[in-house]
């Protein structure tokens, strides 16, 4: 027996209605076509019928981030699609909106039609997965899966292979595969595609310049967006990767022969389809992955625009989904963007979340909206003006309401104001990463998207909140702060995808691993699957840093309750590709060796003994110290990061950058290459001087001495640029013996500050010198800094009036971290005191010329570890030479080797070096100038101690015994003539040989 329900409903799709149909018997019933089941009649609008009762629903909740099923291609047959474009808010005329819809009936086979099918792009670019080791193959066992999903499974299957998106596979690969539940409780069949993600080469699409949008919307009227039906889908996969994408089920191995979700990098394929369809359009229109917009100034324009763009589909094989399509309108979103006949506006949604702020009730609130809002003072003018009333209150009690008055309740809706503005939130840069920044609280979900600008800042482009439904409130700690990242993924999608790799900045330290884990297994796995599309660095932040994202999740209305080193990974991945390596592995291993002539090969073996495997990472070998060996492919990033960081190089000198370089990797003509990149860097050739360009002055002849803190010296640097902390001044000390810096920052030079300073820096931290010497300068002649000596026990000397070059060693310490803090102006020159400890710390552990050992190891007895020193696994020899018995004794015998062998080298550089006469520089070896050089002039007109010494490049024009003539660079309508003497040449990285001679051993 066979029953139906009396229902009413109302009809969400036309000609289709819902029917529940129950068979209330024991035997099969069987229903045929066209066969009676019921009468249907329709129901006035006006008529009303009293409740009987309410059916809940069934409680299952999935987070809206893990809602993109959509994207996926359909589980079962879809209705028939009516071909009946939505022009209800469209501004095209009557006859436009008509004449539309017959266009689109005419290219029908544009649009997803009845039979449910999805487009096939027929043009020549197709999928290719790359992998980065071919070694690496991902051969993962299925997933369990519950026995009731089996046939869901085998089911979903059969449509993909009826639809000819899949195929029985017998690849070596195998990937697996799990059951996603959708809102309604049904599942999708997804692949888990992490190990093949991570083995598979990034292609970097960048987006595309907001300058083009602008360009595109000025002056049009009529916009038109199109959506392609799980586009994805509709491109076909190289023959050569379809077996990549293999997947292991319970009724065997499958591979795609279209794109998949879920590939790393699909993203980019995409927009290589789009840009390509692009470059064959007339009309007016802006692509991104499978969104497209179109726009036109007038109406008969856009109805001919949208033509050709049917089209040049039609002709690729695309079809598009006419439901998500949207013509003639005024105003669309597009790229979290709206778009209009104005111009280009941020979409209201993103700063929705700062205008509902409300007025702080408590003094925790109030502290915490403070600390939000400073996060961008940089950005509005006047912030602690603006602040200084709600300032006031954080210093008088935990009473807030009974002490809010007006000009509080100004400062609140100024700041406010201010976040809201344009300003604040900056256009996106395509050649610049992205950092998002999430937080959860037991209230909601809150990230906030950031590029750095021109001086290093992180300025914001779009908030992004949500509150936390009743079930997703119930949650732990770490999920809900899983949820965040995806919802931020999922908000800032149009920004990211296809881009540089993007940094996600979370307070929750245990997501760091999320991406790494294999054993997950709920919420958090489905996370795991929401988030391997993306190319994302997860990066811990505490959440005092955190503090706009951490504030926005927490802030609960009255209505309801931020430099990658290279590491050892990467080295071995290329080491496996570099062809000296394999020849060293081949010699090593198998006793295959190179054809080469005899001599030669006498001369490889010879060398070939160097060199050994630990950890299969090649390394060399050489009196009793084990250095990585360096392939060809990665010498300029190791360059980079011991010569351009700011806390392993900080722009050293060749000497310094080579010696910490050489403790650690190992290649043939490293000196050399080191010695090119440092030439050719552009920090450092306009803001260092040529050998040869200046004479030092002469030095003031000391005692070695003999211990640490035998003798200090100390000075004062400045007055330098003020930084945002109020600091103008370095004080500066040094150690004679070891040559230790250390260093102070000070908003003046009065001498309470500089004794602070001096208390701060050096006596609290290593104790008492016996001998401190200075300049005579009023700050350490005063009676207070005289009584501090005679207080403490150590004597003060001074050097004579008018010679402060006489105190040569700190004189030298000054010119050093002068440049250093030069080099890195562009990213400090308002914050540098917050950065001084990094160029300290790098002129700590570099090799001294005097002592040819490490200020760092003198004093501390032994080396540190840097960033690279942890990737690279290059541990110091210094660090693992100790054995468990005596270590003491050891570390005493190996510290006084070491103060013997500095103080050998200090006496062979008094040696060779006459005190008494100045000591002139090298030579200077600056070749002829002559024309179509490149060269840098020094600048008349500078004047900040942060601003470079040169300016340039300038292209030589005509060159001339002694006048040079040129054009520079960077504005050919400037030309300017100087002397010769003011010039020096100007290498550019482009013209390097670096890397450009083939490795040996």
């Amino acid at each position: 027996m066979v029953k139906t329900a009396a229902v009413l409903c109302r009809l969400a799709t036309p000609n289709y209605v819902p029917v529940t149909i129950i068979n209330a018997g024991y035997a099969p019933v069987t229903l045929r076509k066209n066969q009676t089941i019921g009468t249907l009649s329709e129901v006035p609008q006006q008529q009303s019928f009293p409740i009987m009762f309410v059916q809940s629903p069934q409680q299952i909740h999935v987070p809206p981030e893990l809602d993109y099923i959509e994207t996926l291609p359909p589980a079962g047959k879809q209705p028939k699609q009516q071909l009946n474009p939505d022009l209800e808010d469209s501004i095209l005329s009557e006859n436009a909106k008509k004449y539309l819809t017959r266009l689109i009936h005419r290219y029908s086979d544009v649009f997803v039609g009845t039979d449910g099918k999805i487009g096939q792009y027929t043009g020549p670019i197709q999928h290719e997965i790359e992998l980065i080791n071919p070694k690496d193959i991902p051969r993962k066992r299925p997933y369990r899966v519950p026995l009731p999903l089996r046939s869901e499974i085998e089911r979903q299957l059969k449509q993909l292979l009826d639809q000819k998106i899949i195929e029985k596979s017998s690849s070596p690969f195998a990937s697996p595969i799990v059951m996603v539940k959708k809102k309604d409780g049904t599942y999708r069949l997804c692949v888990d595609y992490r190990q093949l993600n991570q083995n598979t080469v990034k292609r970097v699409q960048l987006l595309p310049n907001i300058q083009e949008i602008l360009d595109l919307t000025a002056g049009h009227k009529y916009f038109s967006t199109l959506d392609c039906s799980q586009a994805f889908h509709q491109v076909t996969l190289a023959p050569g990767s379809v077996e990549k994408t293999a997947f292991i089920t319970h009724m065997g191995l499958f591979q795609y022969l279209r794109m998949p979700f879920g590939l790393t990098a699909a993203p980019a394929t995409m927009q290589r389809i789009m840009d390509h369809l692009k470059g064959e359009l007339t009309a007016k229109i802006f692509i991104y992955l499978d969104d497209l917009c179109v726009s036109s100034t007038d109406e008969n324009d856009h109805i001919r625009d949208l033509e050709e763009v049917f089209s040049a589909l039609r002709s690729k094989g695309l079809k598009l989904s006419l439901k998500k399509c949207f013509f003639g309108k005024n105003e669309v979103k597009y790229l979290g963007f709206l778009l209009s006949e104005k111009g280009i506006r941020p979409d209201p949604k993103n700063v929705e979340t700062v205008a509902k702020f409300q007025i702080p009730k408590t003094l925790t609130e109030l502290r915490s909206f403070i600390g939000a809002v400073s996060y961008f003072r940089r950005f509005i003018e006047g912030f602690a003006t603006i602040m200084a009333p709600l300032y006031e209150l954080t210093k008088q009690g935990d009473s807030i309401p009974s002490r809010w008055t007006e000009s509080q309740d100004k400062a609140f809706k100024a700041v406010i104001e201010a976040l809201k503005k344009a300003p604040t939130l900056a256009p996106p840069r395509q050649d610049r990463p992205y950092i998002i920044e999430t937080d959860a609280s037991a209230w909601g979900l809150a990230a906030t998207l950031l590029q750095k600008n021109d001086h290093g800042f992180p300025r914001p482009i779009a908030y992004a909140s949500r509150k936390l439904n009743k079930f997703e409130a119930k949650y732990p700690a770490v999920e809900t702060e899983a949820l965040a990242i995806v919802f931020g993924l999922k908000e800032f999608r149009p920004y990211i995808e296809g881009h540089i790799p993007t940094l996600i900045r979370t307070d929750n330290s245990a997501l760091t691993s999320l991406l790494k884990r294999k054993d997950l297994q709920g919420r958090l796995a489905k996370y795991q699957l929401a988030i391997q599309q993306y190319n994302i660095l997860i990066e811990h932040r505490s959440g005092k840093s955190n503090s706009f994202a951490d504030y926005v999740s927490r802030y609960q209305p009255v209505s309801f309750v931020n430099i990658f080193y290279l590491d050892q990974n990467t080295v071995k991945n290329a080491q496996q590709t570099d062809p000296t390596c394999i020849e060293i592995a081949n010699a090593i291993n198998n006793k295959i060796f190179p054809e080469l002539t005899k001599g030669r090969l006498k001369l490889f073996k010879l060398k070939l003994k160097n060199f050994r495997f630990i950890d299969d990472v090649l390394h060399h070998y050489k009196k009793g110290i084990s250095r990585i060996y360096i392939p060809k492919e990665l010498r300029t990033k190791i360059l980079t990061d011991f010569h351009d960081d700011h806390l392993q190089g900080a722009h050293q000198g060749l000497q310094k950058s080579i010696a910490n370089l050489k403790k650690r990797v190992f290649w043939d003509g490293m000196v050399r290459d080191m010695k090119q990149y440092i030439s050719s860097c552009p920090q450092c050739q306009i803001n260092k001087v040529n050998p040869g360009d200046k004479t030092l002055a002469k030095t003031i002849p000391f005692q070695p001495a003999l211990f640490p803190f035998h003798r200090v010296h100390i000075d004062i640097k400045g007055p330098l640029p003020q930084t945002e902390n109020g600091n103008r001044y370095i004080l500066v000390s040094i150690d004679a013996h070891t040559k230790y810096v250390m260093v102070s920052p000070m908003p003046n030079q009065e001498t309470k500050t500089v004794i602070n300073a001096f208390m701060e820096s050096v006596i609290t931290k290593f104790g008492i010198m016996e001998l401190l010497y200075s300049d005579n300068g009023s700050q350490f002649t005063d009676q207070l800094f005289v009584q501090l000596g005679k207080h403490y026990g150590f004597k003060h000397q001074y050097s004579p009036v008018n010679t402060p070059h006489l105190n040569g060693q700190v004189e030298r310490v000054n010119r050093t971290l002068a440049v250093m803090l030069k080099t890195a102006a562009e990213d400090y020159s308002t914050h540098w005191d917050l950065h001084l400890s990094k160029m300290v710390f790098v002129y700590n552990t570099s090799p001294h010329a005097t002592t040819k050992e490490t200020p760092f190891f003198l004093m501390h007895g032994f080396d540190p570890l840097l960033p690279s020193d942890l990737l690279l696994r290059t541990f110091s020899q210094r660090r693992t030479t100790y054995g468990e018995t005596d270590v003491a004794m050891q570390h005493i015998m190996a510290m006084n080797n070491a103060y013997e062998q500095a103080a050998l080298q200090t006496h062979r550089t008094d040696d060779q070096n006459d005190d008494s006469a100045p000591i002139p520089s090298a030579p200077s070896s600056q070749k002829t100038i002559t024309k179509n050089d490149l060269i840098l002039i020094i600048d008349p007109a500078k004047k900040s101690k942060f601003q470079p010494t040169w300016i340039g490049p300038f292209r030589v024009m005509e060159s001339g015994r002694s006048i040079i003539k040129a054009r520079l660079l960077s504005d050919p309508r400037k030309i300017t003539t100087t002397h010769v003497n003011k010039c020096k040449l100007y290498f550019t990285r482009d013209s390097s040989p670096i890397l450009g001679q083939e490795s040996s051993i």
